[in-house]
């Protein structure tokens, strides 16, 4: 019997011919078709992510950019709401933002303009752009050269909805930003 059982497993038991099917496709992780099931290099990698936001696709997926929007209130407690005072160090702080700063219930609570005094030390080019949280591009709302010295910037954003915005600009290759809250009931 035992003769009988090793002879059975000798037969049915030697056969180590596992046979690995041929899958041909992309065998580059890095790749945004990258197929794991492939075996063979067959050329078709696709690295193309043609909107550029981070997702292999041409679908415009927002990537979105974590804005807190700032609140300033100096050392005597007086909202700044959407214009900065001339100097940044006055006690702004985003921590003593009252709890009912981004209520946007009703009408008294509207804030649609964002207004910042930057000041530039020589004659410079300079760009101002309005991005959403989205990073996309809205508006170009300055550009053109500035002259030495303190200049204010305004945007009216009476045609955005309700959030969190963010004012770019750009100066010999330098991008400063500063993120704004619109409330538009």
């Amino acid at each position: 019997m035992i003769r009988r059982l090793i002879i059975l497993l000798l037969i049915v038991g030697c056969d180590n011919s596992t046979e690995v099917e041929d899958v041909y496709g992309c065998t580059i992780k890095e790749a945004c078709n990258f197929n794991a099931d492939a075996n063979i290099y067959d050329g078709s990698c696709d690295f193309m992510d043609f909107d550029l936001d981070g997702i292999c696709d041409n679908i415009d997926d927002c990537t979105l950019l974590d804005l807190e929007a700032e609140c300033y209130i100096d050392n005597e407690g007086n909202n700044y709401g959407n214009s900065l005072p001339v100097d940044f160090s006055s006690g702004a702080s985003i921590e003593n933002c009252p709890d009912d700063y981004y209520d946007c219930s009703v009408e008294a609570d509207k804030i649609t303009t964002v207004t910042t005094n930057l000041g530039n030390p020589t004659d410079t080019p300079l760009t101002v752009l309005i991005r959403d949280n989205c990073s996309t591009i809205i508006d170009t709302t300055h550009s053109g050269n500035y002259t030495a010295g303190w200049h204010q910037f305004s945007y009216d954003g009476t045609n955005l909805g309700t959030g969190v915005y963010q004012q770019v600009f750009i100066s010999f290759g330098s991008q400063y930003t500063r993120n704004f809250y619109i409330c538009n009931p």
